[in-house]
């Protein structure tokens, strides 16, 4: 049985994923190619986004070696791969409304 409830306007709240590529992984991620491709999966492994984003694109910062990005609440993993660099996890996180999440990568 369902109710109806009118217009019902739902927000989603984002918090901004940073990830430091360490200097040792500098050149394989920023200066292997014209693209940074992404996977981002929920807790169930279901996938959200697969995706390749330009190395100009905003959100990508060759001189902080830096990409953010934005998630939503949730359980998320992590992706991401270069031109001749095959898929790595970056991170399993838990995202919180509007909490800024800064991971190094590669973690050790």
């Amino acid at each position: 049985k369902f109710v109806d409830l009118g217009d019902v306007i739902v927000q989603t709240y984002y918090s901004p994923i940073k990830i430091l590529v360490k200097q040792d992984w500098r050149d394989r991620v920023f200066l292997s190619g014209d693209w940074i491709g992404f996977r981002i999966m929920d807790s169930d492994g279901v996938l959200a986004e697969d995706t390749e984003i330009p190395i100009t694109m905003n959100g990508i910062n060759k001189n902080e070696s830096s990409i953010t990005m934005a998630l939503p609440s949730g359980k998320w993993k992590i992706e991401m791969c270069t031109e001749g660099m095959p898929w790595k996890i970056v991170a399993r996180l838990i995202v919180k409304p509007e909490t800024p999440i800064t991971i190094n990568w590669p973690p050790h």
